[in-house]
């Protein structure tokens, strides 16, 4: 790049300074979801390149080389949807959900909660979705029975959150992993060091928390009904975990994550056939298209089970490419 179309610190600070504010108003003061803010971002730099003399084609090279490098955790992205889809099709997200909520106990609520949260949203890769769902149940037993709200929703929160940033099923931990240019599980092993800490400092305080607890005993009718409703939907089956069992065998042998996730997919469609009344080739491709589709008697039940999906992850997939776009 000739010196004439560089610009000085004191330019690049002020474009810097520029996009913060950008990114901020819109997202802060008008509300608007992430994507619309990077995209002006990358509208008002190519017009500074623009009016500093560089050609359209130039910039669109920039652009298109920033996108290349965000290929591979896009495609990982996709993956992901579509094993989330497959694993609810197949009932192994299902059968953990299951699992976990029938050992909540009211004396160790606290506890019980942040592990039960702590699973299904490392299984699933969402903290939105693991709060929404179980960790609404989780509130309703705790003020049943006489636990602080405040307490639980930290448990729920704590234990979601863990699993979202730990999770190679999360697309933020994707999509960060894809900005370093780290492999996703190396990736993961670097941010254990503090995670790690902080997860066994966190166990400590809700067990001295819980153990100070009087807890009445609580109604867990809202968590029976969740419990009855997947069960009336979906069958249960120990066997359905063979397909995450062997994603994460892979990962721990350090196997490539795209091949990995496409064993847990392939997996998933012939333990469907197996163990699920119904399956068909056709409802497994919708599964992995759309995620599957359950009728169940309630709307919480329905949001558990009715998720990924390739389309589910269109939303990270566009910011991804905006965000290296903007890079």
């Amino acid at each position: 790049m000739s010196n004439e179309k560089r610009l000085s610190f004191s330019i690049s600070a002020l474009l810097f300074l520029a996009i913060l504010f950008i990114i901020f108003t819109c997202l802060f003061i008008f509300k608007a979801e992430a994507h619309i803010p990077l995209l002006i971002c990358v509208g008002f730099l190519a017009a500074v390149g623009a009016a500093k003399g560089h050609s359209w084609k130039d910039l669109e090279s920039g652009i298109v080389s920033g996108i290349r490098n965000g290929v591979q955790p896009i495609i990982v992205l996709c993956l992901i949807g579509i094993l989330i889809g497959v694993w609810e099709y197949s009932g192994a997200i299902p059968t953990v959900t299951v699992y976990a909520l029938n050992l909540i106990e009211p004396q160790h609520l606290l506890l019980t909660a942040l592990f039960s949260c702590l699973v299904i949203s490392s299984l699933v890769g969402s903290s939105f979705t693991t709060v929404s769902t179980i960790g609404v149940a989780l509130i309703g037993v705790a003020a049943a029975a006489g636990v602080p709200l405040t307490w639980a929703a930290g448990a729920v929160i704590c234990g979601a959150c863990f699993g979202d940033k730990m999770s190679p099923m999360s697309d933020t931990t994707n999509f960060a992993a894809g900005v370093g240019e780290l492999p996703i599980f190396k990736h993961i092993r670097h941010m254990a060091g503090t995670t790690i800490p902080a997860l066994l400092i966190t166990i400590l305080l809700f067990f001295f928390m819980g153990r100070s607890l009087t807890a009445a005993p609580a109604s867990t009718e809202n968590i029976q009904a969740i419990i009855n409703g997947i069960e009336g939907t979906v069958n249960i089956s120990v066997w359905s975990l063979l397909s995450p069992l062997l994603v994460i065998v892979l990962a721990v042998r350090r196997m490539p994550v795209i091949p990995s996730l496409a064993a847990g997919i392939i997996s998933a469609g012939i333990l469907a056939a197996l163990i699920q009344p119904g399956a068909s080739i056709s409802s497994f491709l919708s599964a992995m298209q759309n995620g599957p589709v359950f009728s169940a008697d309630t709307e919480a039940v329905e949001k558990i089970l009715n998720r990924g999906g390739l389309q589910s992850m269109m939303g990270s997939v566009s910011l991804i490419i905006i965000a290296f776009a903007l890079g």
